[in-house]
């Protein structure tokens, strides 16, 4: 076999020395490269721990309620001639609700004032004889209705029927005599008068009938919505007859039946959250206005009223809600939001923003609520007014530069 000439050896060891250094150059270059990229800052929201007051809050769920009702109720019997107002109208106080036929009423006030004139003509009468009495007619009058007389009598006979030679009848007409006298006796004589005539008995007549039609036209207590609305206008009604309700919905309780264990650390007055599903997401804030002192002793469950207001009367009668009430209150504690706080190899952690690295902290917790948790002790020293990381810091790990964003 030929061998290769000196002269094409010597070529290609010359080109292999030429091209060798530069593509070494080349690779080393590359990995340099590559060995100097820089992460690109992940980008956080971050909140800041600090020293306040944790809330525990007692939850629990219940139905709503007005805070003034009034139900209309046929006092007395009668056929209706007007009911001017119709099923979620709203009224105003003294507006006329109801009116009862009142005729058959009109002719017993006549008859009841007729009555009042006869008795009225007697006690003139009565009066007139009495101007017109004898010396002699007035003191025996007198002396037989002197209640010092009549009370000498009544003990006596009160020890006569003690000792059965008198009967219980007689010391109760004596009594009665004695109150008759006292009357006599007194500067109200006109007033004993007016009942021998008859007047007192007719006066109080005339003023029943007049009571009996004022129940006829029933008038709003209060401003409120017409409800529950159950008869119409020519319909006749007894006594006891339930109409309608008038609802003031300016204001709502929530009834809640809380748990024995934790209605203790309820007070009147603690603020409450209310969230009531018909109504979509919105929030409304009330106040516990009472607690009741007496636990269901099948349920174990205490009755809490949170008051509510409702100038807009979004909220109806008998909605389910449900209610977030601040239960004990711990003062002075570190606090971060519940979205701080991560697990990993089954220790708690949050991520401290410092001079824009995110750096992991073990966190001891505590007590907690729905949206913060008390920090008791960090590894690396989480001081209040810090900014922690709440979202983005799942795959961070120590160290990893971080962007704050902006809420």
């Amino acid at each position: 076999m030929p061998q290769p000439t000196p002269i094409i050896i010597t070529l290609f060891t010359l080109l292999l020395l030429a091209c060798g250094p530069e593509q070494e150059n080349e690779n080393s270059s590359s990995e340099s490269s590559a060995g100097s990229v820089q992460l690109a800052p992940a980008p956080v929201k971050v909140a800041i721990a600090r020293i306040d007051t944790l809330v525990e809050r007692v939850q629990a769920a219940g139905l709503t309620a007005p805070v003034h009702a009034f139900q209309v109720v046929a006092q007395v019997g009668g056929r209706i001639v007007d009911l001017p107002v119709q099923e979620g109208q709203q009224v105003a106080k003294d507006q006329l609700l109801l009116a009862l036929d009142d005729s058959d009423l009109q002719l017993e006030l006549d008859k009841a004032r007729s009555q009042f004139i006869q008795a009225s003509i007697e006690y003139g009468r009565i009066r007139g004889e009495r101007q017109h009495a004898t010396s002699f007619q007035i003191k025996r009058e007198s002396r037989l209705l002197d209640p010092q007389i009549i009370q000498m009598r009544i003990d006596s006979l009160e020890q006569a029927v003690k000792s059965g030679t008198a009967l219980p009848e007689q010391l109760q007409f004596a009594r009665a005599e004695y109150e008759a006298a006292r009357l006599f006796a007194s500067e109200n004589k006109e007033t004993l008068v007016a009942f021998q005539s008859g007047l007192a008995s007719a006066l109080q007549q005339v003023r029943a009938v007049e009571q009996q039609l004022q129940k006829t036209r029933v008038h709003a207590p209060f401003g409120g919505v017409v409800a529950g609305l159950a008869n119409q206008s020519g319909a006749f009604v007894a006594p006891g007859t339930a109409i309608m309700q008038i609802l003031d919905l300016s204001q709502i309780d929530l009834s809640l039946g809380i748990i024995e264990t934790e209605v203790s650390d309820l007070t009147p007055g603690r603020q409450a959250r209310v969230h009531i599903p018909a109504l979509g997401n919105k929030m409304f804030q009330g106040r516990v206005r009472t607690i009741s002192p007496l636990v269901d002793p099948e349920k174990r469950t205490c009755q809490v009223t949170v008051r509510l207001r409702n100038p807009q009367q979004q909220i109806k009668v008998g909605m389910y809600a449900t209610a977030e009430i601040a239960g004990q209150l711990h003062a002075d504690v570190l606090l971060v939001p519940r979205e701080a706080i991560l697990e990993r190899d089954n220790r708690k952690l949050v991520f401290v923003v410092r001079e824009n690295l995110a750096q992991w902290c073990y966190v001891q917790t505590g007590r907690e609520n729905k949206d913060l948790v008390e920090i008791i002790s960090s590894e690396f020293g989480l001081e209040p007014g810090e900014p922690v990381i709440v979202d983005g810091h799942y795959t961070l790990v120590h160290d990893a530069p971080v962007r704050v964003e902006d809420e």
